[in-house]
């Protein structure tokens, strides 16, 4: 699936979605509450075990979306926090991990986040997440360099 959020001016209040590769796109209103007409989202997760459901950054805070659109949850939580980036582990089908100028983990799907102490120190932004399954490492791109952290169980 692909997800897209409009950058137009008249595109700005909705979310689309494919399941064709881009071929054909599906709109959905954004909701309001808990979304407002003038989101402007930075971040998409798509949940790779339930591919309908994504978690949507904005300036406003995080919303969980379940069924390509049917609800939407608004998990403002861990609103302080400017968002840019998500990664779903695959290996725990529950946990999710967002980056900004924090780290924070949800255990509930991308529902309720927790901020992450990371001994990677004060003032970097975490502009990419990646799991690397295999190995089990939470590889952080950051605005000075790039750190793993090793990843465990629950």
């Amino acid at each position: 699936f692909l997800y897209w959020s409009g950058s137009q001016p008249s595109q700005t209040d909705r979310l689309a979605y494919s399941s064709d590769t881009g071929m054909t796109w599906t709109s959905q209103r954004y909701p309001s509450p808990p979304l407002h007409s003038d989101l402007a989202i930075t971040a998409i997760g798509v949940d790779p075990q339930h591919r309908g459901d994504i978690v949507l950054s904005s300036d406003q805070g995080v919303v969980k979306v379940f069924g390509f659109g049917s609800s939407w949850t608004d998990t403002l939580n861990i609103s302080s926090t400017k968002i840019v980036c998500f990664a779903f582990d695959e290996s725990l089908s529950d946990v999710a991990y967002a980056g900004g100028t924090e780290l924070a983990v949800s255990y509930s799907r991308g529902i309720l986040w927790n901020h992450l102490s990371v001994p990677i120190g004060q003032g970097r932004n975490f502009n990419h997440l990646i799991i690397d399954k295999k190995n089990r490492i939470l590889i952080c791109a950051t605005s000075s360099g790039v750190y793993n952290l090793k990843l465990g169980g629950r």
